[in-house]
């Protein structure tokens, strides 16, 4: 019993020790491991009093749990951190009710890209991140109900897929790290102050802004168009582009192409649509691409005044068979769920892919422009693939890229700046 008394003088101690509140990119007092330092912390450190270096509370790493230890977390007392990691948009009742594409977005609220090894979502749905999964500063994070109704939704690949569903008269999401604390969490609710999702065209509910209470239902919004975007054409369709022919790699170095600061002055210009088809008005005929080469490789530069304006960005792109899309060296669309890294040699049908037979544009959004676009020159970079290398009637690509300022489509927004931001 002595031990236990030699505890309980601890909160009688920090109250004339307490530090004045702060926020703290690392709390070394931050025992309990909840981003701030408080009578939880305080709790921990009285229990392990006089242990020995295997205990959390023996705090500087030395010795034993001591004065020393004590005295890092009076300083660090009433301190919290700067928690970046938001639940920003939650997508529980679509419409068709047939889509499987329920999901949860996560926003990265900081500058740093913030490594989710061992998270997990609980308390709702069911979702661990897998090892190496990572979230870009101002970066998006979405997991989703089923990956392949989701990419046919919204034009992109999911980051993961989680078990259960949604329930419509709402419910708690927990975000939890790897230590299983929680991080953030949002418990959703049917009606006022809530907003209700569910009717056609099938809203998400949105958060306001990613710095807001996202447990306060007036905090949040269905999503939808923001009245006063404009949208502006950063690339138009039939331009120049610059194109290189699939006989070989592009690069020396895997993937160098892509970058913006790459030097395609030796690469051939022509206006677009590129490739050939008898039935579409070609800009630049690629005559020798039948029976010769299964893959072309285009880049377009474009420039962008003002990232911040941007509140979506959507590439409307004319194209048969397939392609992979990048802008400044990441990769932001693709066509049949491709893998990003494919050899100039590549066929479609290697990948068990059929021909494609469309002469319209189609439509993918393209998610989280502020985390790849930057002031000034950018550079889009594209490769084609045929379906076949010998014996295909047809292969070309084109593509217009539309940036609308102010609010987006209509409907959820995964992956990009929320409708209703304000």
């Amino acid at each position: 019993m002595a031990y236990r008394r030699k505890c309980w003088i601890l909160p009688a101690i920090v109250c004339v020790c307490l530090a004045g509140s702060a926020i703290a990119a690392f709390l070394p007092g931050d025992i309990y491991q909840d981003f701030k330092v408080d009578i939880k912390d305080l709790w921990m450190f009285s229990q392990d009093w006089l242990s020995g270096l295997d205990s959390p509370a023996n705090i500087d790493g030395q010795g034993i749990v001591d004065g020393a230890d004590f005295a890092l977390l009076a300083r660090d007392w009433s301190t919290q951190m700067d928690v970046p990691m938001v639940i920003n948009e939650i997508h529980y009742d679509p419409e068709p009710k047939t889509e499987l594409v329920e999901f949860v977005e996560l926003y990265n609220l900081s500058d740093q890209s913030v490594d989710l090894t061992g998270w997990s979502f609980t308390d709702g749905v069911q979702y661990v991140f897998p090892d190496g999964a990572e979230i870009a500063s101002y970066g998006y994070y979405v997991v989703t109900q089923d990956a392949n109704h989701f990419e046919t939704k919204f034009g992109f690949a999911p980051n993961g897929v989680f078990e259960g569903r949604l329930d419509n008269d709402g419910e708690r999401i927990a975000l939890r790290n790897n230590t299983g604390t929680i991080v953030d969490e949002v418990t959703y609710k049917l009606g006022f102050p809530w907003p209700t999702a569910g009717d056609p065209p099938g809203h998400s509910i949105e958060l306001i802004h990613p710095a807001l209470d996202n447990d306060l239902g007036g905090n949040w919004k269905l999503s939808g168009v923001v009245s006063g975007g404009g949208q502006n054409a950063l690339v138009a369709s039939n331009q120049t582009w610059r194109y290189f022919k699939g006989t070989q790699e592009p690069s020396v170095q895997q993937g160098a192409w892509r970058q913006l600061g790459f030097n395609d002055s030796g690469w051939s210009q022509g206006n677009a649509p590129i490739g050939y088809d008898n039935s579409v008005s070609m800009g630049t005929w690629l005559g020798d691409m039948n029976g010769s080469y299964s893959t072309v490789y285009l880049r377009k530069t474009f420039d962008v005044n003002d990232v911040d304006a941007i509140g979506s960005l959507v590439m409307e792109i004319l194209y048969d068979d397939g392609f992979n899309v990048w802008i400044n060296g990441t990769r932001v669309t693709t066509s049949h769920g491709l893998p990003e890294e494919l050899s100039y040699s590549t066929q479609l049908s290697d990948l068990g892919i059929s021909a494609r037979e469309s002469n319209s544009y189609d439509t993918f959004p393209l998610p989280n422009p502020h985390s790849y676009l930057v002031p000034g020159a950018n550079v889009i970079a594209v490769q084609l693939f045929n379906v076949l290398r010998s014996g295909s009637s047809d292969c070309y690509f084109d593509a217009r890229l539309i940036a609308t300022s102010g609010g987006g489509t209509d409907g959820p927004t995964p992956g990009q700046r929320n409708n209703s931001y304000a």
